[in-house]
């Protein structure tokens, strides 16, 4: 179904043009994110061996807070989004 509203962002974030620098770079941009604060304090509930369903997105960004040596399975109904590249601007898709 088409959207019939603009989606906003909690943090915009995009590659730069090729040949450009500058200014945040799109990690930068996340990590003041509110979903990057919970993943964070989510990260800290989590012991080895936990399996672990936090809704579609977060689970990807708890695993980079995870203590060392702490492995757990993730599970999504949805598939897992947030892998891969950042996009440019002309493929930015709330």
């Amino acid at each position: 179904m088409q959207a019939t509203e603009s989606k906003g962002f909690d943090i915009r974030a995009v590659s730069p043009p090729p040949g450009t620098s500058g200014g945040p770079s799109p990690e930068e941009l996340l990590e003041k994110s509110t979903r990057r604060r919970i993943a964070k304090r989510a990260a800290q509930e989590l012991d080895d061996g936990f399996y672990v369903n936090l809704g579609v997105g977060i689970p990807t960004l708890v695993t980079e807070y995870l203590r060392p040596g702490v492995k757990i399975w993730l599970q999504s109904e949805n598939g897992i989004l947030g892998m891969g590249p950042f996009p440019t601007e002309n493929q930015v898709d709330p």
